[in-house]
């Protein structure tokens, strides 16, 4: 009913009151490369379109690239501690044209789909040390590499994943 359009209208207001607030607070650009404001649109049109995409997509085929996707992960992190951008004293992103990418940002939803899968596949086991002990590894490969760059702060959401999904 009416409370339906009015929640999925809730996302698209708060991106246009972000691409206003940031538009109001960056000032004049030089290049569309340097509008922030338009960076914010581009990134929401990916990030919506991303989302749209995921919707329609089968869970089943996203469980079946479970594995895959944690060593592109690691990969990727992997990747970014050698050839990444660094600033500030943090090696995370890497300069793909005008946008920074941060593989760690990532890191979160492969880390929902891969715990996810394997903890569907050993759920009987999970009260097992053995099972336990390697779920660990799992979750703590990837959040040592992402430590490593610093980054502290999504570190530390990559082991309250895990903890929430165990």
């Amino acid at each position: 009913g009416e409370d339906e359009r009015v929640l999925g209208r809730r996302p698209l207001l708060l991106i246009g009151f972000g691409v206003a607030v940031i538009g109001a607070v960056s000032g004049p650009a030089t290049a569309w490369t340097n509008n922030f404001t338009v960076r914010q649109i581009i990134a929401a049109i990916i990030g919506l379109s991303l989302m749209g995409l995921l919707t329609v997509l089968n869970y089943r085929l996203l469980a079946s690239l479970a594995i895959p996707v944690y060593v592109l992960n690691l990969a990727l992190l992997l990747l970014v501690a050698r050839f990444g951008l660094t600033a500030g004293g943090s090696t995370r992103w890497f300069e793909v044209g005008p946008f920074l990418l941060q593989p760690s940002q990532f890191a979160q939803f492969f880390m929902v789909l891969s715990l996810a899968t394997l903890l569907r596949h050993w759920e009987e086991e999970m009260r097992r040390l053995p099972y336990l002990l390697g779920t660990l590894a799992v979750i703590s490969v990837p959040t040592v590499l992402i430590y490593k760059q610093p980054d502290l702060g999504t570190a530390t959401l990559i082991v309250a994943i895990g903890i929430a999904m165990l």
